[in-house]
């Protein structure tokens, strides 16, 4: 018991060892094709966060979440993170998966290998044992039922909501489509759609109602009454004209100053709250502007106030009353 008990605490010091290599290899990995950054990974913040949940969502088809990255890259826990996940940070870095990274990182040390088999080994039997215990209670619990009554098989319709561009017809292709699911008599809950602008719902409920959140576009309240059979549906989002001209203003090379700020004077009510937040996780200023000092941040030839992401944008009278907005990194 002793010795098993050893073994465990060796395997997972190697694991945690192999998993700092790894963080580093998928640093370089990033840098071949983000070359200027310069930051070591645990530096990472904003742009480079969302860069390289892109590059994994790409090239290993999954991705981690920024509250992930704060935790296990950027923090570190001390523990080695959940296997799926290092499954992803290994196949961008050209593995075929963890397995595979810790063998080419072994060199095929036969004490490693051996202590990796032993541990593999033990997690087997375990698994065994408690499939083993679950079989046979399940058997005792199906045999206890059927004395009882034999319950009719209910299955719970599911629904697909896929969201498209009301002007083009395309897809909404965002991971960061936010949706809030509202619940007569009970707290809403959110979901966030997969990679392809699609989110499932299973429910016996006649009628749903979600209140749909994406980066510039209009946020929008859908209703609908469901058929009890399941099924697909695609939803058109509008297009946040005004929070995707700025963003576009904050990325682009402007010649005609005076004409840019003709166009935001015309977009910002008089007396609208315009509220920068942090991109920083661990910083949660805020920054508070009137509509005149945004539009010479916005048109000063500086780099002040450039690459900005809308968060969220209020209306009022065809005019933005309310923008709060982010700075992204470089």
């Amino acid at each position: 018991m002793q010795r098993a008990e050893n073994l465990h605490v060796i395997m997972e010091d190697l694991y945690l060892k192999y998993y700092r290599e790894l963080k580093l290899e998928v640093e370089k990995t990033y840098k071949k094709t983000y070359p200027s950054c310069a930051l070591p990974i645990e530096e990472w913040k904003g742009q480079q966060i969302v860069n390289l949940q892109e590059e994994l969502i790409s090239r290993a088809g999954g991705s981690i979440s920024e509250k992930w990255f704060y935790t296990h890259i950027k923090g570190g826990t001390g523990k080695v993170p959940r296997t799926d996940m290092l499954e992803i940070l290994s196949k961008y870095c050209g593995y075929r998966g963890w397995e595979d990274f810790i063998s080419k990182k072994s060199d095929n040390s036969q004490e490693f290998q051996e202590m990796h088999l032993a541990e593999k080994g033990k997690k087997s039997r375990k698994k065994i044992h408690f499939l083993a215990l679950a079989l046979t209670l399940s058997v005792l619990l199906i045999l206890g039922i059927f004395f009882i009554f034999i319950p009719s098989e209910k299955v719970i319709p599911e629904y697909v909501f896929c969201f498209i561009d009301a002007d083009n017809k395309k897809p909404v292709r965002d991971s960061l489509i936010e949706i809030n699911i509202i619940k007569e008599g009970e707290s809403g809950f959110y979901k966030n759609c997969d990679k392809n602008g699609c989110f499932s719902l299973s429910t016996e409920a006649e009628k749903i109602t979600f209140i749909v959140k994406a980066p510039y576009y209009k946020t929008d309240t859908v209703v609908r009454v469901l058929s009890g059979n399941g099924g697909s549906e695609k939803i058109k989002l509008h297009t946040d004209d005004y929070a995707l001209m700025i963003h576009i203003f904050s990325t682009s090379k402007i010649e005609d100053w005076k004409r840019r700020r003709a166009q935001l004077d015309e977009m910002i009510a008089d007396n609208a709250k315009i509220i920068q937040v942090s991109s920083d996780y661990d910083n949660h200023s805020m920054e508070l502007y009137n509509k005149s000092g945004f539009i010479n941040k916005m048109t000063i030839p500086a780099k002040s106030l450039k690459n900005i992401r809308v968060i969220e944008t209020v209306y009022e009278k065809g005019k933005i009353s309310v923008l709060r907005f982010m700075q992204m990194s470089e």
